[in-house]
């Protein structure tokens, strides 16, 4: 059964935190919840855990910007950089599936996420 956990940025110190999440639904206020307690978080870095890991075990969450180290699709060829995102149209993650690396998780590694590294996501033309 696959774990599902989030991460977000808490409010009060702009820290990463990861755990269960709260929605208030009167307010949209977000809480990360954690066995040590509750922590309010800005909603819009709330991102949830895809369920894989990258090649070097690092979880891969919703947000994270992957670099896709070998490869090709549609002819584009690697190395490439990638937001990891659901495509609900599919109802599945957006990480590559060359050979089934998805499970082998050695073709791609987080370097970054789109709220501190946007920047690794510009395409140079």
């Amino acid at each position: 059964m696959r774990e599902i956990k989030f991460r977000a940025k808490r409010k009060k110190n702009n820290e990463w935190i990861k755990g269960s999440l709260y929605v208030n639904q009167l307010t949209k206020e977000c809480a990360i919840l954690q066995y040590s307690g509750g922590y309010e978080v800005i909603p819009e870095t709330v991102g949830q855990y895809t369920g894989f890991k990258d090649k070097n075990g690092k979880e891969i969450y919703e947000g994270d910007i992957l670099k896709i180290i070998n490869g090709s699709i549609n002819g584009k060829v690697f190395p490439y950089n990638v937001e990891a995102k659901w495509i609900n149209d599919d109802g599945c993650w957006n990480i590559p599936n060359f050979k089934n690396a998805y499970k082998e998780t050695h073709n791609f590694e987080v370097i970054g996420n789109i709220y501190d590294n946007p920047e690794l996501l510009e395409v140079d033309e």
